[in-house]
């Protein structure tokens, strides 16, 4: 969810963790550069027995690009099932041309039981391979056909507009040939169970303290700039709204000719999106005035129940900006802890992205399969230490990455319901509402970090 107002969500299968410098040309293609990049609870996909015989065939080489190994949250899948499979890369210099991603399963004769191909720079852009520099790890999902059986092959290469393009691998890997590495195998049984799609995982709060808890029993939201004692403040972002058929948008105050705050108990705070005539109008809410001051906290726990809309491409975001950026017009930082577009094309997708606007870096993102997040409400959450960043959906660990440089400082919250994210919205239903049942934030009792800017 970017700060500014023509911002686009990116949304996609992929996800990409992008950290630190970029290595240089001559680093070796090793996988310790990833120990820390491997998804919490997942397992490496064994190496093949066998090699299946595929005709050779030339390539154009590049290099600077290296595949490391793949995970998966089980090694034994039914029939049928659909799971999420992790490919890890590392592009040991920037990468200038956009190439086509393939993953394919194939079985024990190299005939190809699923196979997946995809450029990575459409309208579910996240990060094309243009932009790699560094670690990168891929997420796609992959469906395996009911009459799979027996033993499947993964395989991974990449293709350009003559062709395959050659990469280089870390040590076990072995080609098909084809410039395809096989990655892995995977057993096919109706016995198996069919993969999580999130890992289970105990988040034990027992040494962390509430610092923020707002359940919206009372509406405490303020239209003025200035802080006045308020949770909420409505007129610091004017953001997350684009349409395509011209229509104006607005962020609008509580206080206006379309509030677009309305309590709704038991259920707490809704925010609503609507049009009226040629007028888009919804809500942004941030706990701190336009000069920073209000709550704020470096590391803890941040959690948000809500209920997402289904209108198309309704947008709506639970995300942090640090304070300085707000208080002295210091370098933006931003954790996006979930974002989700109501789109046919991914809504079982969850986005994570952490950014880093001082040189328009992006350290780490995330798009998740998860169960549809507009049946009912879920928890959305974020675990937030001094050296790694751990999200969860209803419990789960969905994703987990190191703490970048810029997020050792306090951030603000904001929650709102924006439209479009560079999608259509011609199709958009006139009303739509984002239910949201409480906020709350936790710092750990036995850290010295305390919150900043607490009126």
């Amino acid at each position: 969810m970017c700060s500014c107002a023509t911002s686009q969500l990116y949304s996609t299968v992929l996800f990409a963790l992008l950290f630190g410098a970029l290595l240089p040309a001559a680093a070796q293609c090793i996988p310790a550069p990833h120990d820390s990049l491997t998804p919490n609870q997942a397992v490496s996909l064994p190496l093949l027995p066998h090699w299946p015989v595929i005709s050779p065939k030339s390539a154009d080489p590049v290099p600077q690009i290296c595949v490391l190994r793949a995970v998966q949250s089980a090694t034994a899948v039914p029939p049928g099932a659909t799971f999420n499979v992790t490919i890890f890369f590392v592009a040991t210099s920037r990468v200038s041309a956009d190439y086509t991603l393939d993953l394919l399963l194939v079985d024990g004769h190299g005939s190809v039981l699923v196979a997946k191909h995809d450029n990575l720079n459409n309208n579910l852009l996240v990060l094309p391979t243009s932009g790699w520099a560094g670690p990168v790890a891929v997420t796609l999902p992959l469906s395996l056909p009911s009459s799979a059986k027996g033993t499947a092959y993964l395989m991974v290469g990449l293709s350009g507009p003559h062709g395959p393009i050659a990469m280089s691998a870390a040590p076990g890997l072995q080609q098909d040939g084809q410039h395809r590495f096989y990655m892995g195998a995977l057993t096919v049984s109706s016995s198996a169970h069919t993969p999580k799609l999130t890992s289970s995982a105990s988040l034990d709060l027992s040494h962390y303290g509430l610092t923020f808890d707002d359940e919206f029993s009372t509406v405490s939201i303020s239209d003025a700039s200035h802080n006045d004692r308020s949770r909420w403040y409505t007129q610091n972002e004017q953001c997350c709204m684009t349409t395509t058929d011209g229509a104006r948008t607005v962020m609008a105050p509580r206080f206006g000719l379309h509030n677009p705050f309305l309590p709704t108990p038991p259920n707490g705070l809704s925010i609503r999106l609507q049009r009226n005539a040629d007028l888009w109008s919804s809500g942004v809410l941030t706990s701190v005035d336009s000069t920073g001051i209000g709550f704020s906290q470096q590391y803890g726990y941040f959690e948000m129940r809500a209920r997402f809309p289904t209108g198309l491409n309704t947008w709506p975001a639970f995300w942090l900006l640090n304070t300085a950026s707000k208080s002295s017009g210091a370098p933006a930082g931003e954790i996006d802890i979930v974002e989700y577009i109501a789109n046919p094309a991914f809504s079982r997708y969850i986005a994570t992205t952490l950014h880093d606007w001082s040189d328009r870096s992006t350290p780490a993102m995330s798009h998740h399969m998860v169960d549809l997040p507009t049946d009912g409400f879920h928890t959305y959450g974020m675990l937030w230490t001094a050296s790694t960043m751990t999200f969860f959906f209803d419990g789960a660990v969905t994703f987990q990455c190191p703490t970048p440089a810029i997020m050792h400082q306090p951030y603000y919250l904001l929650i709102d319901l924006g439209l479009g994210g560079g999608w259509p919205t011609n199709a958009t239903p006139p009303l739509n509402e984002l239910d949201i049942q409480y906020i709350r934030v936790y710092r750990e009792r036995r850290t010295s970090v305390q919150p900043a800017n607490v009126p």
